[in-house]
């Protein structure tokens, strides 16, 4: 079963559309932007189709002919098949990742973590991940878990080193993030004097770094929500057409299965 990804999506819709109609990687590229508007057209989705058509017809999903010079493809019936079988998980998989969209908007309106929290798998974050502006929302809500921190702990206790925050992200939005990308957002904050660095020897002597809340960090967190608020809203409303797509494709299915049974 393919993941949810941009990628794996973008062959789905290609294999959509060719549902319909035989047709050349121009008008496919064409279209799918008004399909989703998750995929702008542009020069790069041009590339994109062209290299998954490529890829498609490797596996016997689609067949190329010739209708003049231009070359035109149209769906094999192991790309009909295909094309059945991701929508299910794939549904659920965008529903849990909505939920962790809410969970990180609802902490970035109330200034502090969400009341409840969801945690994804690698495969179930992929898509998320692709997806959301990293960098302001990761911004924002790292320092509401520390302030949040700062709260519970004190001020001197609520260090905590890069590594265990990455786990806080995992546990409470599903975030799974690269290690150098997160803490390359995580230096940015030090040198805008947002977080405090230091360094924290542990039971075996060995050595981590550890990050605290600055005042400074404090006072940035309702500019810094609100712009992260305003890119949240943006994805789930992306992720919502995707999910009103998949809905409604499975309706018109069960209106053919219930037209010929």
């Amino acid at each position: 079963m393919e993941v949810l990804s941009r990628k794996s999506l973008l062959a789905w819709l290609i294999l959509l559309q060719l549902a319909e109609n035989e047709t050349d990687s121009q008008t496919l590229t064409k279209a799918i932007p008004n399909e989703l508007s998750l995929f702008s057209s542009t020069s790069s989705l041009k590339t994109q189709v062209n290299n998954l058509l490529i890829s498609l017809e490797l596996k016997n999903y689609v067949t190329k002919f010739f209708y003049g010079r231009s070359p035109l493809f149209s769906l094999t019936a192991k790309g009909e098949s295909f094309l059945k079988q991701p929508l299910n998980s794939w549904q659920m998989t965008l529903e849990r990742q909505m939920i962790s969209l809410e969970r990180m908007l609802e902490a970035c309106l109330n200034l502090q973590p969400p009341s409840k929290k969801i945690n994804l798998n690698h495969d179930e974050s992929l898509f998320l991940a692709q997806n959301v502006q990293s960098k302001p929302v990761l911004s924002s809500l790292s320092l509401i878990e520390l302030e949040e921190r700062k709260k519970q702990l004190g001020p001197k206790e609520h260090s905590i080193s890069l590594v265990e925050l990455q786990k806080v992200f995992k546990k409470t939005y599903g975030w799974i993030c690269s290690s150098p990308t997160f803490n390359q957002y995580m230096m940015t904050l030090i040198e805008e004097n947002y977080l405090q660095l230091d360094w924290q020897t542990e039971k075996n002597n060995h050595k981590v770094r550890v990050v605290a809340i600055d005042e400074k960090g404090e006072e940035a967190i309702p500019d810094l929500s609100s712009n992260a608020e305003k890119k949240l809203h943006t994805t789930l409303t992306l992720f919502q057409e995707v999910q009103d797509l998949f809905q409604r494709i499975r309706a018109k299915r069960l209106s053919l299965h219930s037209k010929w049974n």
